[in-house]
């Protein structure tokens, strides 16, 4: 079986090479990060139709000044950038190259600790390299709030990511993300995007080159079981404990209360609340949401339509938001503790923003002396010559930054 699996999968396996215009910034646990040779970086993608749509991590192709891709035969196509998603990761990429072998993303697999799998990808540039392992733990988050990855210890290296996490029957289940590990070397501990959040961000990719967030408006924190008693709801093993609902928003408009215990959304199981966040950032904005609800010891269903992320005003401060792209965001952390802010989705290089170090995943609370909570609210950053002290949440740390509106900008950390 895990032959045939084996065999079905890695003929729709590709491996990455990018020209870069300059040499990118990107986390060393990324194990898809430029090599010695800074002009170029490598790592893993695979087709998900037979007409040359490849999935690949954004961080593979970030900086890229030309792609090539090379397949299983040892065939070599130019790729052009159909869209990119930097927050959570994953980059859609379209070649003349046709495969009869894809991973298909439309049925999600059941996926559960102990489980087989297996990491397919150019390890250190060896394409076509194997790698097997089990899932070692479910909805982990490691640098973000929106992430919600499968954590394995599957052997995944440089090269890797990108690559198709895939269980014993050859079934896609994620994507091959990140590691921890030192000097980008494998230590028995990566994470993959699972294939629900991938299929997601993939088809709003392909529709229209960027992803159109939704929101649901709420603020939700992980269930425990000692809470789970005190709400009265003893039989459920895992969920959300709805604490806060935003009035006006797509959690008020569809009946969710204080106190209800999120179980499912869409069908698909919820077990902590970056999963929920990470779920419904996925969702294309308008798109239909289906909650199962644990209420008073008692199970019903809401249905609705996920809202659209605000854009910016205009009458925001240019040097502020000059490049930098940003969506209303709250959560709340793995301490309990509500965050609100505004979630930078994106940055234009050699902008105010991207010379400061804004980084996607961030969370701005604070510019100069005003909070941030809306996206209004950066109306009320005076314009100013002088620099700003940017305060922000990044990877569950405060950090602040100086925003100067002219050419000199700095770190303040």
């Amino acid at each position: 079986k895990l032959k045939n699996g084996l065999k079905s999968a890695l003929p729709a396996v590709v491996s990455i090479h990018v020209e870069l215009d300059s040499p990118p910034v990107i986390p060393p646990q990324q194990p898809g990060s430029p090599q010695p040779d800074m002009s170029r970086s490598f790592g893993t993608g695979f087709f998900i139709d037979q007409e040359g749509v490849i999935l690949t991590n954004a961080h593979v192709i970030q900086g890229a000044k030309s792609i090539i891709v090379k397949n299983q035969n040892g065939n070599e196509s130019l790729a052009k950038i159909v869209g990119v998603d930097p927050v959570l990761d994953l980059a859609v990429l379209r070649t003349s190259m046709r495969s009869d072998a894809i991973l298909t993303l439309e049925h999600p697999v059941e996926v559960s600790v102990g489980d087989s799998v297996y990491a397919i990808g150019s390890s250190f540039g060896l394409p076509q390299s194997v790698t097997f392992g089990i899932v070692s733990a479910m909805h982990r988050s490691i640098s973000s709030p929106l992430q919600d990855f499968i954590q394995t210890d599957s052997a995944i290296n440089q090269g890797n990511s990108g690559g198709p996490l895939i269980n014993r029957d050859g079934q896609l289940i994620g994507v091959n993300t990140m590691i921890i590990g030192v000097q980008g070397g494998n230590n028995g501990v990566g994470f993959a995007i699972p294939v629900s959040l991938a299929r997601n961000v993939a088809e709003q990719l392909l529709q229209y080159g960027q992803t159109k967030p939704g929101r649901l408006g709420v603020h939700v924190q992980n269930l425990s079981r000692d809470m789970a008693i005190a709400l009265g709801a003893q039989s459920v093993q895992a969920g959300v404990v709805v604490s806060d609902v935003a009035p006006g928003s797509t959690a008020d408009a569809i009946g969710l209360k204080q106190r209800d215990i999120i179980t499912r959304i869409n069908n698909q199981p919820v077990a902590t609340s970056a999963q929920l966040a990470a779920t419904v950032y996925s969702l294309r904005e308008g798109s239909s949401i289906a909650l199962r609800v644990v209420r008073n010891n008692k199970s019903i269903t809401l249905t609705g339509s996920s809202a659209s992320s605000l854009d910016v005003p205009q009458n925001a401060p240019a040097h502020l938001l000059d490049g930098v792209s940003v969506v209303r965001y709250e959560a709340v952390d793995r301490v309990g503790t509500t965050v609100r802010g505004l979630l930078v989705q994106n940055t234009m290089a050699e902008s105010p923003g991207w010379l400061a170090g804004l980084l996607p995943g961030d969370v701005i609370q604070q510019i100069g002396t005003v909070k941030v909570r809306e996206l209004s609210d950066l109306a009320r950053v005076k314009q100013t010559d002088k620099p700003l002290l940017i305060e922000l949440i990044r990877q569950n740390k405060s950090v602040f930054l100086v925003l100067n509106s002219q050419s000199g900008v700095s770190r303040s950390d």
